[in-house]
């Protein structure tokens, strides 16, 4: 009464996917109304979507998977496009998921930071391929280091680098992985030489790098 009506709103597409998926118009409402809560979309919960921009639009799409604490719950790049504040609301959501209700989430992303957030294991998949699946540790101790040193500059001297350690190239970056004393001393020098450089252990993202390239090579 006096309010505007519904018309393809956050609310009303959370809403209406859980009406048909079962549940009571009571409980319906409860959980449409927490996510969207969790989320902080309660400011657009009732402004029509095509309204909205295009990352408002993705959190639709996730609070509609999330309401609905199944089992198993199947997440395709929940964050596509959100800005880094709304992906960690998203992924403080999907913790919860996991750890205080018990399901099962099965996510699929890009984002590698993401994955190392979150995950308990992890695939990673090249050209349809599954070339590495276990738990992130694991993953990551498959690149022989635990320490990093990535280093920015257009003259940087690759070959001398592979003394150092196992070299991943990207464009004008280069990652270095080896043990804490080479890493030290390769800091010492790329500051000396005026080296924009990060020291840093070695991430999920590097064991992506490092795997995938490694792929495509024995593919010719």
């Amino acid at each position: 009464e006096g309010r505007p009506a519904l018309l393809n709103t956050p609310y009303e597409h959370v809403f209406h996917y859980l009406l048909a998926r079962g549940l009571s118009i009571f409980e319906a409402r409860a959980r449409t109304l927490k996510i969207l809560k969790e989320l902080d979309m309660m400011e657009y919960a009732h402004r029509t979507c095509s309204q909205l921009s295009g990352g408002l639009r993705q959190r639709t799409l996730a609070a509609m998977a999330l309401a609905t604490d199944a089992d198993l719950l199947f997440l395709d790049e929940p964050t596509l496009g959100l800005d880094v504040l709304t992906r960690m609301k998203v992924w403080e959501v999907i913790r919860r998921a996991a750890a205080e209700n018990g399901q099962t989430v099965f996510l699929t992303t890009h984002y590698m930071e993401e994955a190392e957030t979150l995950s308990d294991r992890v695939g990673i998949i090249e050209g349809g391929r599954l070339v590495r699946v276990g738990r992130v540790s694991d993953v990551k101790e498959a690149l022989g280091e635990k320490m990093c040193v990535e280093i920015s500059g257009y003259d940087l001297d690759v070959e001398m680098l592979r003394e150092v350690g196992q070299v991943l190239v990207l464009g004008r970056s280069v990652r270095v992985l080896a043990d804490k004393k080479r890493c030290d001393e390769l800091l010492e020098w790329a500051v000396r030489a005026g080296k924009p450089s990060i020291f840093r252990p070695a991430s999920l993202e590097d064991a992506f790098i490092a795997l995938v390239g490694r792929g495509v090579e024995d593919e010719g």
